[in-house]
């Protein structure tokens, strides 16, 4: 039987290892860059960039919320 520190340990690796493959600190400035967008006064000009702004907004804050709360979770085990 393994010691579930150990365990843990090796989890919490495999998970920062993840967030380096999947680079989640680029995916952060992406979210700032999009933003940045959002601001500008002309946004809404074009509805359907607009919306695919959003969207990718969106999917990149599920994507980073997922791994974190992952993260969190394995480190309070």
């Amino acid at each position: 039987l393994e010691d579930p520190r150990a365990v843990c340990l090796d989890i919490i690796d495999r998970l920062n290892e993840m967030g380096v493959l999947f680079d989640i600190d680029s995916r952060k400035l992406e979210i700032v860059e999009l933003h940045k967008k959002t601001l500008g006064e002309n946004f809404w000009n074009d509805n359907q960039e607009a919306g695919r702004i959003l969207k990718r907004v969106s999917e990149l804050e599920d994507g980073i919320n997922r791994y974190e709360g992952l993260l969190e979770s394995a480190n309070y085990t």
